[in-house]
């Protein structure tokens, strides 16, 4: 089974039963990393509709080229499309492993609306070479990212207001968390669960899902389109405020690429998509990555 294939199978396993009146999908934010040579910030991505939350011309935001902390960037030598038709952005060199400095995101706006199943995607290659402390990750996020700083140490995305995160360590482990930053933990993982690159990137795809069809919204989580151990969705008793969707790295080199946020279509389409009956959305499988 494709990665894109496997990976609505499982979010067919996760909605189907009990949820009604969900949007038929839609693309919210696309981005494949395939413009002209440049940094991140600054650029919008490939595509922006607008609908269900999200904005029609944001462009993305980024840590300042002017921090104080000049390796906390996208840095001129990595982080940057490398020129027309690339799919991927790098941050830092790739390969160079872990960088006490190196904290850094990206992130666009987008407040998520009742009703529907919003299914937040990237596509993660960490360099594989540093501490089990030091890690790539997803998350939705505040409004105004609150307790970032742009190129200092609190700019990491578990002190940014964050919530769904996942991350994707030097180690191979993989973590989430439901509640505000690394409250409520779900999944960890051992160490090497995630093969790692150490020369060249190696890809897995990471998926949020957040549900707000019911008065209490859920979160969950698939990896490699699968729902590992501790990914089953997790009930809010308080919903969260959320202002951003958000990628970045915690002091380790890597590389993203397919990043997307959809909403996810309704339970009958989605047993169509776990059959491979419809087309994907991205421009890419998964399995030309992983």
């Amino acid at each position: 089974m494709s990665g894109h294939k496997k990976h609505y199978a499982a979010i067919a396993g996760l909605v189907i039963g009990g949820l009604t009146g969900l949007s038929s999908g839609a693309i919210i934010y696309q981005d494949n990393f395939d413009g002209t040579a440049g940094t991140v910030a600054a650029r919008t991505p490939d595509t922006e509709t607008g609908l269900f939350g999200g904005s029609a011309s944001a462009p993305w935001t980024s840590d300042s080229t002017t921090s104080a902390n000049p390796d906390a960037i996208w840095q001129a030598s990595g982080g940057t499309y490398s020129g027309t038709g690339t799919t991927d952005a790098s941050i830092s060199l790739f390969g160079t492993g872990a960088d006490s400095n190196l904290i850094t995101n990206a992130y666009l706006p987008f407040t998520p609306q009742a009703g529907n199943v919003y299914d937040l995607h990237l596509a993660i290659a960490s360099s594989g070479t540093g501490a089990s402390g030091n890690w790539l990750g997803l998350a939705f996020a505040q409004a105004g990212l609150s307790g970032h700083t742009s190129g200092g140490g609190s700019s990491a995305l578990s002190n940014d207001a964050t919530y769904g995160l996942i991350i994707d360590k030097g180690s191979g482990v993989v973590q989430s968390f439901a509640g505000l930053g690394t409250a409520n933990g779900k999944i960890s993982t051992s160490a090497g669960f995630l093969s790692q690159g150490t020369s060249s990137p190696t890809y897995h795809t990471f998926d949020i899902l957040l549900d707000t069809t019911n008065t209490s919204w859920t979160v969950s989580w698939l990896v490699d389109g699968v729902q590992p151990a501790g990914g089953s969705p997790f009930t809010y008793t308080t919903n969260p405020t959320i202002g951003n969707v958000i990628f970045g790295t915690n002091k380790l080199t890597g590389v993203v690429s397919d990043f997307s946020l959809t909403t996810v279509p309704e339970p009958a389409s989605l047993g169509l998509f776990a059959l491979g009956a419809l087309g994907i959305l991205r421009r890419k499988t998964c399995s030309q990555r992983v």
